[in-house]
């Protein structure tokens, strides 16, 4: 009896760290940081179409950090508002990465293209003068990068730190197509179809599918904006596997840091924590209680730095990509693992 009360006091804080910030940012916004707008062209399998983005410079940068906002978000998102604002205290550059525009082809909501898109943008003024690059990924956003830093993408990009990101896709749509999460993912659908909505409005993506705005579940979601590239029903089983994360974790060779909780609402635990024989030892998972994409702010992660989500992501990667560990060629880490 107790222990039930325990867990649905944890799953009670999971929701409250996710939804009352969010509701906070609606109230007070947070404040708009020096930004510049970024673009550059980008192909999608042949098709023309335009990368976007906000720069954010810093006059003696440490390097680059690039922000891959997380399902439905964008480069104005509060979190991501908040995350700029601390990197350039922190003496970092940014790029806040938005969506890819073209009016053939579908928006690319699980990042699939993003491998192709960070090896472009990084080759372009005035992101080629920087030689250390972070990439920083929230939610499906980190997913993307997790999937783009298995592949061989620039020489640049030394660290890749990730929050409240699934490693398998298939678990997560699982988890949030379950009656329990009816709430958010009634908010993620809706958000997403007037994102598809507005860009096709725009020119900027093709119309929608008939079946979109049917959709009640991610899972329908995912079958009608693919059926506008293939025409054809696609098994959504293979579709998942295919382009989940967790097929290519023993290809990466850079550090990664991952941090989630145990009781975010969106992302279970065992989407990322699975049996797999080839784990990259460069992969670290580190567990605190908080929601989703949102922590509390005295959040510590063990790292000598001040404390806070993203300022101990900031102490570990200048640890981690110190000149010394640069030298060793090899990282430190080993997996943590939340078993409990």
């Amino acid at each position: 009896m107790l222990r039930r009360l325990q867990q649905l006091t944890q799953s009670a804080e999971g929701y409250l760290w996710t939804i009352l910030p969010a509701i906070k940012d609606t109230a007070k916004p947070t404040p708009s940081p020096p930004e510049e707008s970024w673009e550059t062209s980008v192909s999608l399998d042949g098709a023309p179409a335009i990368l976007t983005g906000l720069y954010t410079p810093h006059a003696h940068p440490k390097g680059l950090v690039v922000i891959v906002p997380g399902l439905g978000a964008s480069p104005k998102s509060s979190y991501c508002h908040r995350a700029t604002s601390t990197l350039l205290g922190s003496g970092y550059s940014s790029l806040r990465l938005g969506t890819v525009r073209c009016p053939t082809r579908r928006p690319d909501f699980h990042r699939l293209e993003l491998a192709d898109q960070l090896t472009v943008a990084l080759a372009q003024p005035p992101l080629d003068r920087y030689t250390h690059v972070i990439l920083l990924g929230y939610s499906i956003g980190g997913h993307g990068a997790l999937r783009a830093v298995a592949t061989d993408i620039s020489e640049r990009v030394s660290a890749l730190a990730l929050v409240s990101t699934p490693f398998d896709l298939s678990i997560s749509q699982s988890h949030i197509d379950s009656p329990l999460r009816k709430f958010h993912r009634g908010y993620f659908l809706n958000m997403l179809k007037d994102v598809y909505k507005t860009g096709s409005k725009s020119g900027h993506f093709p119309e929608p599918p008939q079946g979109l705005f049917q959709a009640r579940t991610l899972r329908d979601l995912d079958a009608s904006l693919i059926s506008v590239d293939t025409h054809r029903p696609e098994p959504m089983e293979r579709f998942y596997r295919e382009i989940s994360a967790r097929w290519t974790l023993d290809r990466i060779k850079i550090p990664v840091l991952a941090v989630l909780s145990p009781t975010d609402p969106m992302i279970p635990p065992h989407s990322v924590v699975f049996e797999h024989p080839q784990l990259s030892p460069d992969i670290d998972i580190r567990w605190h209680p908080g929601g989703h994409i949102y922590f509390p702010p005295n959040t510590d992660l063990g790292e000598a730095g001040p404390r806070g989500l993203l300022p101990q992501m900031i102490a570990w990667w200048e640890r981690k990509t110190s000149p010394a560990d640069q030298i060793q060629g090899k990282s430190s880490m080993n997996p943590t693992l939340w078993t409990s």
